[in-house]
């Protein structure tokens, strides 16, 4: 990935470069367009591999979209593009496979889910280097509980002097495990999708081995603190959240996220939160 410097900065297409701008990125990215047509790299045999990884990089693109659903509340707080570093955190837990053939194995995330405890969604400033303190948490069944301390300003919390407030958001989400799909069922671990040529007639995919786990791609539940003065810090809080339903497997991993919001005052009591401001973090998993 090229970058072009300040004196040259634009976006758009010259020749075969295309420049275009990039989240988290502070200067254009230039690539150069082309390559083997959609139709040689799709029936080709010599593209077998690339089939193959292409495959798996859709299913882990996959689970890192039921990540970010898990971090919707989150996910505005993020100062750069994490799909790519979700993506790149799931090839560990899918080459851990070895039974199964390349390009159908599974992301199971609930048999590794540490993986993702305190993934950062902040590059600049994290939410550890505001916080400076340790969160409490626990699960109990589908809840999650976090015990905020007392944040004092110098003590144990630095946060942005560009805002007059703030407060503390926690939210958990749920990510199922995604297994490779024949026609909306599971494939038989001896089979080849790949390989054979009948394979046309069938649409594969990741998917969760169970669809009633599609009523939980949506926004997770999120409870938060009141609003309070960021000279003044905040006192104790206990925040309760609860997933909002049964799973219906124990196929899945639970995801608990915590930041902090900074506010601008509109009027006597309306405070609004400030657009691309604070920061969040996988607090734990389970």
């Amino acid at each position: 990935m090229a970058k072009l410097n300040e004196e040259f900065s634009f976006t758009g297409s010259i020749g075969k470069l295309s420049v275009y701008q990039m989240k988290g990125v502070d200067k254009p990215v230039v690539r150069r367009k082309g390559g083997p047509s959609k139709k040689k790299v799709s029936e080709g045999e010599n593209f077998e591999n690339t089939r193959r990884r292409n495959s798996e990089f859709g299913g882990r693109a996959a689970v890192s979209g039921w990540i970010m659903r898990a971090l919707h509340h989150h996910k505005r707080l993020a100062d750069y593009n994490i799909a790519g570093p979700l993506n790149v955190l799931m090839m560990p837990i899918q080459e851990m496979d070895m039974s199964t053939h390349r390009g159908q194995r599974p992301i199971l995330l609930s048999a590794n889910p540490e993986i993702l405890k305190g993934f950062s969604l902040n590059r600049g400033t994290s939410f550890d280097t505001i916080v400076k303190t340790a969160l409490e948490y626990r699960f109990e069944g589908n809840k999650a509980s976090i015990l905020i301390p007392a944040l004092v300003p110098a003590i144990n919390f630095s946060p942005s002097s560009r805002y007059p407030w703030f407060r503390i958001i926690v939210a958990l989400g749920l990510v199922p495990d995604l297994i490779f799909m024949k026609g909306g069922l599971p494939i038989d671990p001896d089979y080849d999708s790949f390989s054979d040529p009948q394979s046309k007639r069938w649409r594969f995919s990741y998917e969760p081995a169970h669809p009633d786990y599609e009523r939980f791609y949506g926004a997770p539940n999120e409870v938060g603190t009141s609003w309070f003065p960021v000279k003044k810090g905040m006192p104790s809080v206990m925040l309760d959240v609860d997933l909002g339903g049964v799973p219906p497997a124990n196929d899945h991993t639970l995801i608990l996220s915590v930041g902090i919001q900074y506010g601008n005052q509109l009027e006597i009591d309306v405070i609004e939160e400030a657009p691309y401001a604070g920061a969040a973090k996988i607090l734990a998993v389970r």
